[in-house]
């Protein structure tokens, strides 16, 4: 998958900076590490060259420098999580430094970063989109808890610093190797902590995003559970985010999810508190009477603790991209979701959504 570099005026906008002060910022003689030129004139700004001009910025600093677990959850199919994993992902491998081969000595290194994301889910839509196709000889899931692979072995790399894990069918298997107690608490658990340790142990700050399967399962309590022991265990933030719809099926799935979520710590004597859940409006309209509907209906619901201001808009590029297999972050024209998705990812980690939580 190609990511486009980020724009000047994008950055710009994301920092309320004006674009002339940006393009000082950078200067014209940057080094290609930090910008990418066409014709002698900068044409974006390589990942490398945003985390440098974000830890300039008092409010970003040290966002992206810790270790993180993010689980897109709901029991209601077609929520956006796996366009939330995909675009949340996309869109923070656009501000973190990944390149591990290129060091720039002159400069004060905040630490490099990995981006993983990957599926519990047999249809395989998220790896497919990553890299095109279903994975065959590869190892999945399923060798993994049948401890034939690594972590190592396990990981394949979409773009440099960019990681997935194969998927296709046979991890249906999943269901039926996580089901008993000890199954739930520490088959994803071990999973996130071996491939935390793994990247640490390179000097690498690794950010994890999982898509969870769309229904009630022993798989997503398996998640749920390994973010609260890894929350408590202060080994990486941990959030599990419920996107919500536009109808009050949606609203319900997300319910559900949080109700599962606080039972399943609950069965395992984890505190909740090491977790964060928080819900957040996938594709808002604001041209349409439906979205003052559906926040009617959070505000009845158990989701009204946990929704957070951040929100994305409708934007139509989001459901091309989908069916190109691509990411709205793959082209460099005007998108309100790639706004959207940047702050919201972005919020997470800084963790300060509970602020606005109602």
């Amino acid at each position: 998958m190609d990511i486009a570099n980020m724009k000047m005026a994008e950055l710009a906008e994301l920092t309320e900076v004006k674009t002339p002060n940006v393009s000082r910022w950078f200067g014209l003689n940057a080094p290609d590490y930090v910008v990418k030129k066409k014709n002698g004139r900068v044409s974006g700004i390589t990942n490398r060259g945003v985390n440098r001009f974000l830890d300039t910025r008092a409010e970003y600093n040290g966002v992206f420098d810790r270790p993180s677990v993010i689980a897109s959850a709901s029991v209601c199919g077609g929520s956006f999580k796996t366009t939330f994993t995909i675009c949340a992902s996309t869109g923070l491998y656009r501000m973190v430094d990944t390149n591990i081969d290129d060091v720039d000595e002159s400069a004060s290194d905040t630490g490099k970063h990995a981006i993983i994301a990957f599926e519990t889910d047999c249809q395989s839509t998220l790896y497919r989109q990553l890299t095109g196709g279903y994975a065959s000889t590869e190892a999945i899931l399923v060798d993994y808890f049948s401890k034939k692979v690594s972590v190592e072995e396990l990981l394949i790399e979409v773009m440099p610093g960019f990681y997935t894990i194969p998927s296709n069918l046979l991890n249906v298997n999943l269901d039926k190797m996580i089901s008993t107690p000890s199954q739930i608490k520490n088959c994803f658990f071990n999973l996130l902590k071996d491939m935390l340790e793994y990247f640490e142990s390179l000097s690498i700050i690794p950010h994890i995003f999982v898509d969870t399967a769309p229904r009630i399962s022993d798989v997503s309590n398996s998640v749920y559970c390994a973010l609260g022991r890894l929350g408590a265990s202060d080994l990486a933030k941990t959030i599990i985010v419920g996107s919500i719809r536009g109808d009050a099926q949606s609203v319900l799935g997300s319910s559900l999810m949080v109700e599962e979520v606080k039972e399943t710590l609950s069965t395992f004597a984890i505190d909740d508190g090491s977790v964060d859940i928080c819900c957040y409006f996938g594709s808002v309209d604001r041209r349409s009477k439906i979205s003052a509907k559906v926040i009617g209906n959070v505000s009845d619901s158990i989701l009204k603790h946990f929704l957070i201001d951040e929100y994305v808009r409708f934007d139509s590029r989001v459901p091309t991209a989908t069916i190109e297999g691509g990411s709205i972050y793959a082209v460099n024209s005007k998108s309100v979701a790639k706004d959207d998705y940047t702050r919201l990812i972005i919020s997470l980690l800084r963790g300060d959504y509970y602020a606005n939580a109602n």
